[in-house]
């Protein structure tokens, strides 16, 4: 019996590449599995910081003189979320279909979005931690407010 051949190159040996590959594509494939998941879970956190947005927005217009300080680093959460919603929402805009063409060019750029989706994940996550912690951001100045 032959012993497997390794090339061994600084810290790597190349007859793991294969395996590599397949670890990659596995990660592919779950990544597309989760999409449909993975969209739904961010517009509903997004519509909720959207609503708890709106709730500050109101309070902080109605709320009796506070600190400067205080009314700034409203202001600047209030800035914050926003802009990352709607970051959010041109980035969902991207990955939305069409509105006019034909049905073969709409069902390609949906499967076109589907299978760059895998790729883009990263950043859709980014969004989700960005609105996961403006989330508690918001809801410590709701109390203080109240």
């Amino acid at each position: 019996m032959k012993p497997s051949l390794c090339i061994i190159v600084p810290g790597r040996c190349l007859r793991h590449g294969p395996l590599r590959r397949r670890h990659r594509l596995i990660n592919y494939c779950r990544s597309y599995r989760s999409r449909e998941e993975d969209l739904s879970g961010l517009q509903h956190n997004s519509e909720r910081l959207k609503t708890q947005l709106q709730l500050l927005e109101t309070r902080y217009q109605t709320a009796p003189s506070t600190d400067q300080d205080f009314r700034n680093a409203i202001d600047e959460c209030i800035t914050s979320c926003s802009k990352c919603l709607d970051e959010l929402g041109q980035l969902g805009d991207k990955y939305s279909p069409p509105s006019t063409g034909s049905a073969a060019q709409s069902r390609r750029h949906v499967l076109s979005r589907r299978l760059r989706y895998p790729f883009q994940k990263e950043k859709f996550e980014s969004f989700r931690q960005q609105i996961h912690g403006l989330h508690f951001v918001l809801l410590g100045y709701m109390q203080v407010l109240n």
